[in-house]
């Protein structure tokens, strides 16, 4: 079976999952369609935090800066930023 979810339809998609009470058979497919989510997911904040290495501002370590629960984008290259992760959050799982 093929199953295809849009990147930022992830974090709702688990969070509805969680939600059923399953038992047996269900609980153990819905476990692992959980991990798979959850894998992606941890895939796409890599990829996303990779990109920031790029267009934001570094700390000493190489490390972009946080503020404000959002990466410190450089002035010159936030829109540039933002464009590249909306065009990411909208790729279709799995590809």
């Amino acid at each position: 079976m093929k199953f295809e979810l849009q990147n930022k339809y992830i974090v709702p998609a688990i969070n509805l999952l969680q939600k059923f009470q399953l038992a047996g058979f269900k609980s153990i497919a819905r476990t692992r369609l959980i991990k798979l989510l959850t894998k992606q997911l941890d895939a796409l904040a890599d990829a996303e935090k990779e990109l920031a290495k790029v267009y934001a501002q570094l700390d000493e370590k190489g490390e972009p800066v946080i503020a404000n629960g959002n990466f410190d984008l450089k002035p010159e290259t936030t829109a540039e930023y933002q464009a590249l992760v909306k065009e990411k959050l909208l790729k279709v799982l799995g590809e």
